[in-house]
């Protein structure tokens, strides 16, 4: 599934505007991070989150806005619910108070998706609403 978000966002933005990475290294998964200029465009991303600080915590490099999409599998959400388990709770609270505009990627949803377009148009609802949540 990642691979698949990865691979649907770098043909829409372009592969130098979209990477994964941890940010939060304590959690066992890494995360889709984009970044918007303030103005709403995409922004690069370059090899910001390279490896060469690998086991750090990243807050965000600059004052841009910077996105964190959160794959959320089958088990990463509560039986018969769109509540994130604990852990990715924890996840997605951490990823704000870093200054990050953190979303979590429903994989329902996301399979639900059967066209390029139809899955692009989730993620970018997806990025809209993680960037509207944290102005208010």
């Amino acid at each position: 599934m990642i691979l698949d978000i990865l691979n649907t966002l770098k043909e829409s933005r372009g592969s130098d505007f979209v990477t994964g990475g941890h940010i939060v290294t304590h959690h066992q998964r890494g995360d889709i991070i984009l970044c918007n200029n303030q103005d709403g465009s995409a922004a690069p991303v370059g090899n910001t989150f390279d490896n060469k600080h690998f086991g750090l915590i990243k807050t965000p490099p600059d004052d841009k806005i910077w996105i964190a999409l959160i794959i959320a599998g089958r088990n990463v959400l509560i039986r018969n619910t769109q509540i994130p388990t604990g852990p990715f709770e924890c996840k997605l609270k951490e990823l704000r108070v870093l200054g990050y505009h953190a979303e979590l990627v429903l994989w329902d949803k996301f399979f639900e998706c059967k066209t390029k377009e139809a899955k692009l148009a989730y993620l970018n609802h997806l990025i809209q609403q993680a960037v509207e949540r944290e102005r208010k």
